[in-house]
């Protein structure tokens, strides 16, 4: 889809570096996304995107993080991008 970032902008190419940085890997990832969801609509398409992210990177490097890791992790980069209250 056209505008969809495909640098660091993106919340799965930031989900595959904190991934990197908080497990000391050095593995990198392709994926491939298939965007069905209006962008930037608020469907939770992109928060979901980066817990796919997070989880499947986690599987291809055998497990070196928790589940709580990945669900913190995955916090982090959320309240990055959140708007200030």
């Amino acid at each position: 889809m056209e505008g969809v970032p495909l640098d660091g902008k993106n919340l799965i190419v930031q989900a595959f570096d904190i991934f990197r940085a908080k497990t000391g890997q050095a593995a990198f990832f392709r994926c491939a996304i298939d965007k069905q969801t209006p962008m930037e609509g608020g469907m939770g398409g992109g928060s979901s995107n980066c817990a796919t992210a997070l989880w499947a990177a986690n599987r291809l490097c055998g497990d070196p993080a928790t589940d709580e890791d990945l669900i913190e992790w995955g916090g982090e980069l959320g309240r990055a991008r959140a708007p200030p209250p």
